[in-house]
């Protein structure tokens, strides 16, 4: 029972640091610190195929969203809520990161800025943000079928749950 509470906690940091804001930046390195700790004490698994396509497909997708957003940024200014979740985004890659190099494998370049769309106003950059968060959810939501190893689902546990329950809200907001 204490180890449910103990995964609970855990579950509930990575959002936490996955959702605040940059003036928490030394908390949320505090809290990935800790999150980091807990993965490297889960048991070591072998890694499938299957697990390494799903762990690009995700950091792929989350290099994409810091991509767009900062594309957003630099036509329009720092403006919420690109500006909060851009943080978020990228400590979504650096957990992914973590999995990476605990299973000894070659992170993909991000070279996503180039490659995404430029918009026309804040409101449809907002709506992309919408469908991109939603879409995100569903890769997670595919990505599950495809791994066994705890800490692959603790990851990708949290990092659909922030999300789900935190950037498609800020985008719906704004939208």
């Amino acid at each position: 029972m204490r180890t449910i509470y103990f995964l609970a906690l855990v579950l509930m940091l990575l959002v936490a640091g996955c959702t605040t804001s940059g003036s928490n930046q030394g908390l949320n390195q505090q809290n990935s610190q800790h999150s980091n700790d807990y993965l490297d004490n889960l048991p070591s698994e072998e890694i499938s195929g299957d697990e390494k396509e799903a762990l690009i497909a995700t950091l792929n997708d989350e290099f994409k969203a810091e991509a767009t957003y900062q594309k957003v940024m630099d036509k329009f200014g720092e403006i919420r809520p690109f500006s909060n979740i851009i943080n978020a985004e990228q400590r979504h890659s650096d957990s992914l990161i973590v999995l990476f190099n605990k299973y000894d494998l070659k992170i993909p370049e991000n070279d996503w800025y180039e490659k995404v769309s430029e918009f026309d106003s804040i409101q449809e950059a907002c709506q992309a943000g919408v469908e991109a968060e939603i879409e995100n959810v569903g890769l997670y939501d595919e990505m599950f079928s495809k791994v066994d190893n705890q800490d692959i689902i603790q990851v990708f546990t949290s990092l659909r749950a922030a999300s789900q329950e935190k950037h498609l809200p800020a985008f719906e907001r704004c939208n």
